[in-house]
């Protein structure tokens, strides 16, 4: 298996620039990540793997599959009180009430648009829709960045690597 050491010390030879931190700002050239697979088992870490398969016998743990949040209900004070759903391909919809709280886990793009939905927002852009304007947060769905990256994994021979870098680079980067 070739270790991120081995990957670090090829690029460096080659003069690629290295980076200790991928997060720090600077992310130019070679850093290490953090990935979604597991070191040792190297199976895929995912939603279910991480997180449901640990919850799903805990009795307040409910999953509800094909439906989609329409909105956060709130109280006068704006603390979240409840959600509206509905199911993906359907019309009825259900309201519940929260009795603790209201986590929002919906993710890069949906958790603004439930906010949004909600009345949490840019009030100008939440006009434009129609949507009552419960907290003005001109930072609910901005800047929102794709982060192109490149990327070789598997698993090698590591005395076949660096060639195989060395191959890479000259005919991809210096060839340009």
């Amino acid at each position: 298996m070739c270790l991120t050491g081995n990957q670090r010390d090829a690029w460096t030879e080659l003069g690629v620039q290295t980076s200790t931190k991928g997060a720090s700002g600077d992310a130019y050239g070679f850093f290490w990540v953090p990935t979604v697979e597991d070191p040792v088992l190297r199976t895929r870490s995912f939603a279910r793997t991480g997180y449901h398969d640990v919850a799903k016998t805990r009795p307040n743990y409910h999953l509800l599959i094909e439906h989609k949040v329409l909105n956060i209900s709130f109280s006068k004070n704006l603390a979240a009180k409840g959600v509206s759903f509905q199911p993906r391909n359907g019309t009825v919809v259900t309201k519940v009430k929260a009795t603790r709280e209201v986590i929002l886990a919906a993710g890069a793009i949906h958790s603004p648009q439930i906010l949004q939905r909600s009345g949490v927002g840019p009030r100008k852009l939440l006009e434009s829709a129609n949507i009552p304007v419960k907290l003005d947060l001109p930072g609910v769905g901005q800047n929102f960045q794709d982060h192109p990256y490149a990327s070789i994994g598997g698993t090698c021979n590591p005395s076949h690597y660096f060639h195989f870098i060395r191959t890479v680079v000259a005919n991809v980067f210096v060839a340009r």
